[in-house]
């Protein structure tokens, strides 16, 4: 994994987890000032809303962004930069008559999901208005995907971190200056428009322009990848949506107002993997277009290690101090998500490797597994979340949300290994990820003795890194990696390789 269109995988990488973070960090900020500013009703009501823009993305977008960030690099990896051009112009040009389409039908739609999923029918502006939304999430998206695919990591890093952040802060802003969610909405949109033209003068007026025409990869070809795409990309936001709507249905919207806080923090930390995902996708394309099944295999398991290695210490210390946390963001009403919050990143912790898998699928154009996943997933949420919600409330619903990434994880890897991935390093997975769980015990018991207050987050912060990196090293968990290797994919800015070689001296 060592070439890239620009300054070396460690550097791609540094630049995309700058721009997550900042997009996760400016994301906080915004819903902890909505929690607090506005009730519980609201918070659900914006919670329903980008449900609905998520599942009109999904449909419309057609499977278009993980589309071009395959096609594009499968034909760099060829060295054919007529068709790798065309074809980026030619997904581009098919999503802005989508995303247009997708203004239309949701203009149309708008009074039925308001009675559906609102029950008044006086909320019709507020999807209305989301049609926006939606429309420029499509186009954004596309842009976001083609840029991957050229594997301009940097500029893409750039681009998303000052327009989608942005869009929090001018979406926030409209919502404080005049008191309508519908003014919300249309910041966001601003921006992710306004990000479209930024992806466009970089990709195609800032480079080599090239006029030819290749259509050496038929629409047919295209829509019979992308297909299995949208479908699962459908069922697997039913999947991972249904256990708010059946709390909205058996419960009530305050409740949802909760559990979308929970989910929220959660999500958040998905940061941690997207970049990883982000930079895989397109090499592992590219990989497969040269038929490089080795470094399919070692790209799968080194990632796998770094995610690992970076996101489970950081979600199972968030879950242990999940009460403080709660309450420190937002009020006291929300502590009572705090088991379900545990449930939420225990669970994920280790099931996150989907994301890596999820990649080598997608890089070796088996998308249509994709149907069987999130059919069983959806399966899954709808039993659990209709057998456990109404007798355990939020608890129920985080081990229905939960159930999703399990199950996805088992039907990726089962087909992962049929796609021929060799010798999935299981070892060392179980024994960084039996680390974080060490920590996350030490740190409960720590903070149960000691209480729950915001003053001692230092401490509690402190003394779970100082158990962890001990646990990493005691276990000699890195130990069937390479040494250079892995230091070969830590930036070297600000010495942080210097310091991950001290830190984690003992572990290989």
């Amino acid at each position: 994994m060592s070439r890239t269109s620009e300054n070396g995988i460690g550097s791609a990488l540094s630049y995309q987890y700058f721009s997550a973070l900042a997009f996760t960090v400016s994301g906080a900020v915004f819903y902890i000032v909505v929690a607090k500013i506005l009730p519980t009703y609201d918070l659900g009501a914006i919670s329903l809303l980008i449900a609905i823009s998520n599942i009109l993305n999904i449909l419309f977008s057609f499977g278009f962004p993980t589309a071009a960030q395959h096609f594009i690099s499968f034909h760099m990896g060829k060295g054919d930069s007529i068709e790798t051009y065309s074809i980026a112009k030619r997904l581009i040009t098919m999503s802005a008559v989508l995303s247009i389409a997708s203004l239309v039908f949701t203009l149309l739609t708008a009074r039925f999901f308001a009675i559906v999923f609102f029950h008044n029918p006086y909320d019709t502006y507020l999807v209305e208005a989301a049609s926006i939304y939606v429309a420029g999430s499509i186009l954004f998206g596309v842009f976001h995907g083609a840029a991957l695919g050229f594997q301009i990591f940097r500029i893409d890093a750039l681009v998303y971190l000052s327009s989608v952040s942005f869009s929090y802060f001018l979406g926030l802003a409209l919502l404080l200056i005049f008191h309508g969610i519908i003014f919300l909405l249309l910041g966001i949109a601003i921006c992710y428009f306004s990000g479209s033209g930024m992806y466009i003068i970089y990709m195609f007026y800032k480079r080599p322009s090239i006029r030819e025409r290749s259509y050496k990869t038929s629409l047919q070809s295209v829509f019979s990848y992308s297909w299995p795409v949208v479908l699962s990309g459908m069922l697997g936001v039913g999947a991972s949506y249904v256990d708010r709507f059946v709390v909205a249905g058996f419960l009530n919207l305050s409740t949802l107002g909760v559990y979308s806080f929970v989910l929220l923090i959660a999500s958040s930390l998905s940061f941690l993997s997207g970049p990883i995902t982000n930079i895989l996708l397109p090499k592992l394309s590219e990989y497969f277009s040269t038929h490089q099944n080795e470094k399919l295999s070692f790209g799968v398991n080194l990632s796998s290690t770094i995610l690992i290695l970076i996101y489970a210490p950081i979600a199972l210390g968030v879950a242990a101090i999940g009460p403080i946390v709660l309450t420190w963001l937002a009020e006291p009403v929300y502590a009572s998500g705090s088991i379900a919050l545990i449930v939420l990143l225990g669970i994920s912790s280790i099931f996150v490797l989907s994301g890596v898998l999820t990649s080598m699928i997608l890089a070796v154009r088996k998308t249509r597994v994709y149907v069987v996943i999130t059919a069983l997933t959806l399966i899954s949420n709808v039993a659990l979340s209709f057998l456990l919600i109404p007798k355990l409330g939020m608890l129920g619903a985080a081990i229905s949300n939960s159930s999703v990434s399990v199950v996805a994880f088992v039907v990726l890897y089962y087909y992962a290994k049929m796609a021929d991935l060799k010798n999935f390093d299981w070892v060392t997975i179980l024994k960084i990820w039996l680390s974080s769980l060490g920590m996350f015990f030490l740190v409960t018991v720590e903070r149960i003795e000691m209480g729950n207050f915001a003053r001692m987050l230092p401490l509690y912060i402190l003394s779970g890194g100082a158990i962890y990196v001990v646990l990493v090293n005691l276990t000699h968990s890195l130990r069937r990696m390479k040494k250079d290797e892995f230091l070969s994919l830590v930036p070297t800015k600000f010495g942080l390789q210097r310091v991950i070689k001290i830190l984690l001296a003992r572990a290989f």
